[in-house]
């Protein structure tokens, strides 16, 4: 109800509608939950390579290199086995299903668009030679 209060011009509150429907309500929170996700998942990436770029800034320093401590270990770097998060694998399988529904049934046979190039041709080099031989029959033959 509160469309009705929406400060805009005179007459927009008769076009949008009151509320809205429960279906429209919960896919808009499902679609706001999807993009917090992916925004967790765009922060993550911008602290990885913030460490990442701070580490190499760091490195190139000359005066940083005098100072490191060469007898500790180094620090664990994350492997590319070690499991996503849940919010990363759910999109993962998500974006996995939408490309399998879009994906072409059938993949393009070459030698079935040979044989059907070779087939067209074919009904075509028939067609025009019974035009001509029409034409011959019904226009020069009975001089």
């Amino acid at each position: 109800m509160f469309l009705l209060s929406f400060p805009g011009p005179p007459g927009l509150a008769s076009i949008l509608p009151a509320a809205m429907s429960p279906d429209r309500i919960s896919e808009l929170r499902r679609q706001r939950a999807l993009i917090a996700q992916h925004l967790a998942w765009i922060d993550a990436e911008l602290t990885t390579a913030g460490a990442a770029q701070a580490g190499l800034a760091s490195a190139s320093n000359p005066a940083s290199l005098a100072s490191l401590d060469l007898s500790s270990t180094p620090p664990a770097i994350p492997s590319a086995t070690t499991a996503p998060e849940p919010g990363v694998a759910m999109a993962h399988a998500r974006a996995d299903e939408i490309i399998e529904k879009y994906r072409a049934t059938e993949a393009l046979d070459p030698k079935a668009t040979k044989r059907g190039c070779l087939v067209l041709f074919g009904a075509l080099f028939a067609l025009v030679g019974a035009g001509l031989l029409a034409i011959y029959y019904f226009g020069y033959a009975k001089n």
